[in-house]
Order: C-alpha cells, then structure tokens, then sequence
C-alpha cells in the first residue's frame, strides 16, 4: 500500500494525532506572543517628551530619571530613548523581521535533510532562550540582538511546526490542520493582549510571555516523534513503518500491519534543493507566482495590522481586536477551500481580490471627509479578515502544489518573500507623505493583482499528492487540476536523461495524472 493508504490503516487523524496537532496549535499561541511582543513592550508614553538622549540610550538613562509609560514601563522609558524611540523601536521590529526572514532561509532546507522534530525543537530552544535574554537584556543593543535571534527562531520553528502539523495526518485532513494552524495565532494575539493587561512592566512581561515556551519544549521532546512522510521521502521505510505502527496504537490499540512501498523511481536523488526549484520548469512557474502570492499576503497583513490600531486608542484593545477580527475567516476559509465549487485556488484568489478591494474602498473614503470614519474601520476590519483568510490557504495550497521530497524548500522559500513584504510593511505608512490615500491603495493594488495571479495555478483540492520531483505533469496533462501555466513543459527526468514515453504513461496511470 502506499503512504495515503497507511494512513488510511493507523487512522488518518485518530486520537493519537490529535493530542500531537493540539500540541503543535498551542505552540502557535506562543509564537504569537514573541512575533507580537514589541508592540506592548515598546509602546511610546503618550503624555510629555522622554528625556533627549545624551551619548546613548544607556547615558541618557543614567542622567535622566524616566517618565513611566501610560500602562506600565516600557523599553522606551527604561532605557529614555528620547526622540528617537520610534526609530530605535521600529528598528528592533525590522531586526525580528531579518531574523525570521533568515529562518525561512536556512530552516526549510535543514528540516529537510535532517529531519523535521530534530529542527523543529532546535528551533523552539532557541526561541526560548531568545525570550529570556530579551527579558533580562542589560542594554538596548543587547535587547536588539535577542530579538534578531528570537526572530530567526520564532520563524523556523512557526515554518517546521506547520509541516508537522501536516505530515501527522492524511492528506483530507489538511485543509482543517492548516485553518486551525492560523487560527491559533490569531488568538494568541488576544491572549497577549489580555496579558499584556494583567501584567504592566515589560520584563515580567516578556519573562511571562516566555515560561509557556519551556514547558511545549518539555512536552514536544516527550510526545512529538519524527514525520512519517519525511522519513518515507527519504527511503527510511522501516522507521517510517515503525512511526505508523505508533500511530496505530495510539489510535486504536493494535500495531500496524501497513507495508510501504519504496518512494516512486528511486533511481534518482530523493533530496531536494533550491537548484531543483530553480532549474524544473513545472516548479520554476509555480514558485514565482507564490513568492509573489507571499509577498502581498504578508504586506497586506502587516499593513493593516499597524493600521487597524486606530480603531481604539488603547494598543491592548487595538491589538485584540486585530486578532478576533482574524478568527472568523479561518472557519470561513475552511469551507470554502474544501468545496467543490470553490477550492484552494479559487478560495486564495477571491480573499486575495476582496482584501484588495476593501483596501481600495479604504483609500476612497480617506479622501472624504472624517464622517466616514467608521466605514473605514470596518472595512479596515474586513480587509484584515480576507488577507487573513488568504495568508490561511497560503500555507496548505503551497504544500500541495510541491512533492514531499522538496516541499520544506518550497515553503523556505515562499516564506523568504513574505518576510520581505513583513520588513516592508511598516514603511507603507509613511506613503501618506505623498498623499493621504497611497498606503491602502497600495496595500489594495498588490492583493488585486496577487489575486489575479493565482488563477494561473493548478487546483489541488482531492487530487492525489505528490512524493517525488517525477510526480510532476507532462505536456499531455489535461485534467481540470492542471496550470496553463505548465503546458507544454516536457516531463522528463529532472536531470535531463531522456525517459521513454511509456515510462511516463505508466506513472500516470499508477499515480493518476499529478498536481
């Protein structure tokens, strides 16, 4: 039996899975406390100037007594950063943006060729140490340097984490793994805005954000075993057995008689690179419009997260309101991405387009008057509920759209150029300089035309998954799911060693016609 058919034998998301997602969803909320700490613990106080730095932000401290923040100390006052404290704080923002953007370099690839548990806990580890060394930083520079690393570390381990996530289960169950993957970010955000409450200075703060992480790293090392599919992809069969004959147990109490199979055409290298993403022309196509696709999720993301903080002048309501606005999209995109009438393409392009076209709503009332100031919040509001539905389906549609053997790259990746639209974002307010309108009608030209983009993908929705780089389409493909953008790519060894064309029929019919 194949993989899909194993997992069809141990259960496909039976009881033992279900305790190891529950872990890895709660690791999200936590991810969520560092990706959004700095907007509370670096809030500017709102009444009276800051002392004017002197040499530095340390000798400004020593000879000028700190005014205390509206809601608690801050690292502005604790260090008097002056007139510069939104320069200095905004620049340990973009620092945890090149950390994570880092991480989706390096952690993919890594995850890849030497495990996913292994590099998920590294990276959960380092998290954690991150976390306290912003807490106890002596210094700003030193605090800036624990958030580049808490940066490289929260994003490896958020991407890793979501690969898990969806290599414990079967494929049918992925849509609901990947919503609720998102979704538990979103409410990690309220949850940090009700803490933020309860517990003013920002070092016991950033220190209580942080005790969680220690105790999922505990538990990720006593409960989380190593993918299945990675191991399968790697030719490791009797561990991947093994792993399944767990899973089995867990599920239902007896050990697996599941059997599998050696990954498809073995004969050629099982790992995969950023030179195959680059080189393959199916992959090549696919992986451009992606990048792009991650490029506008994130800046429209960003964009309207910074935005959406005036809809209360209290940043911890401001910032809780940003998170529930995300939750009902996840359930909305859940079922929209698993009907048949819609599915993953059609769901990303029209969250992508709506977001873009509240945006520009958004950017036509701020020419009006102030009267319409509540109509703008919520379509503020709306536009944060479709970007986040779109940044949703991102994450699953990706994964379909790569074979196991490359898929942690192909997430790298995309996620590299969502990082850039993150660094970016917060430069998107200053366009108002040129005129007032510009920053939405940016934010709503760039989800318009990512939106556009994506139809030129293939569907994904119930069509088989892909194992290896030779699952990909040949130009004789013509079911639904396949792109226009791949016609007439030659399906041939990714080497470039010719293959009879039989071999390629064979593969279609014991495979189906590949995504």
């Amino acid at each position: 039996m194949d993989l899909e058919e194993a997992f069809v034998v141990v259960g496909a998301c039976g009881p033992y899975q279900r305790r190891r997602c529950g872990l890895l969803l709660l690791v999200q909320v936590y991810l969520a406390f560092q990706a959004v700490l700095i907007i509370l613990i670096g809030q500017i106080p709102p009444a009276g100037p800051t002392p004017p730095r002197a040499v530095s932000p340390e000798v400004s401290r020593r000879t000028s007594p700190p005014l205390p923040a509206a809601n608690g100390s801050s690292v502005v006052t604790e260090w008097a950063l002056g007139d510069d404290a939104a320069i200095l704080v905004g620049l340990a923002s973009s620092l945890y943006f090149c950390g994570v953007l880092l991480a989706s370099l390096v952690f993919g690839q890594c995850s890849d060729l030497y495990g996913r548990r292994r590099v998920y806990l590294i990276g959960l580890l380092l998290d954690v140490l991150g976390g306290f060394a912003s807490a106890l930083s002596p210094t700003w520079r030193w605090f800036c340097a624990s958030r580049l690393v808490v940066g490289v570390a929260n994003g490896g381990t958020a991407l890793v984490s979501f690969v898990l996530l969806q290599e414990y289960v079967g494929s049918a169950y992925w849509g609901g793994t990947g919503s609720l993957y998102s979704a538990f970010f979103a409410l990690g955000l309220v949850v940090f805005a009700a803490l933020g409450v309860a517990v003013r200075p920002w070092r016991w703060l950033t220190l209580t954000a942080n005790v969680p992480g220690v105790l999922l790293l505990l538990a990720s090392l006593w409960m989380l075993p190593e993918s299945p599919r990675w191991l399968h992809s790697r030719g490791r069969i009797v561990e991947a057995e093994k792993t399944l004959s767990l899973i089995a147990r867990g599920n239902v109490g007896a050990t697996s008689t599941a059997s599998l199979p050696p990954p498809q055409v073995q004969l050629r290298p099982l790992r995969g690179s950023l030179m195959d993403v680059g080189t393959h022309p199916v992959l090549r196509t696919r992986t451009l419009v992606m990048m792009y696709t991650w490029f506008v999720c994130s800046l429209v993301y960003y964009g309207l997260t910074l935005g959406v903080g005036d809809l209360s002048r209290d940043v911890h309501m401001g910032l809780a309101l940003s998170g529930l606005a995300e939750l009902p999209s996840y359930p909305l995109s859940l079922f929209l991405i698993n009907a048949s009438w819609c599915g993953r393409r059609r769901g990303l392009s029209g969250f992508l387009s709506c977001g873009g076209i509240a945006c520009i709503a958004v950017a036509a009332l701020v020419t009006l008057s102030g009267e319409h100031e509540v109509a703008r919040q919520y379509l503020a509001l709306a536009g944060k509920l479709c970007i986040s539905a779109a940044f949703s389906i991102v994450y699953i549609y990706t994964s379909e759209l790569y074979p196991t053997s490359i898929r942690n790259v192909a997430l790298g990746l995309s996620s590299t150029s969502s990082r850039l639209g993150g660094i970016l974002a917060p430069f998107i307010p200053s366009l108002s300089w040129v005129m007032h309108s510009l920053p939405f009608m940016v934010l709503g030209l760039a989800g318009v035309s990512a939106g556009c983009l994506c139809l030129l993908l293939p569907e994904t929705l119930r069509q088989p998954l892909m194992e290896t780089l030779h699952d990909l389409p040949g130009p004789k493909a013509t079911h639904k799911s396949y792109s226009l953008l791949e016609a007439g790519h030659p399906n041939r060894s990714f080497h470039g060693d010719s293959e009879d064309e039989e071999d390629d029929e064979e593969l279609r019919e014991t495979r189906g016609v590949p995504i």
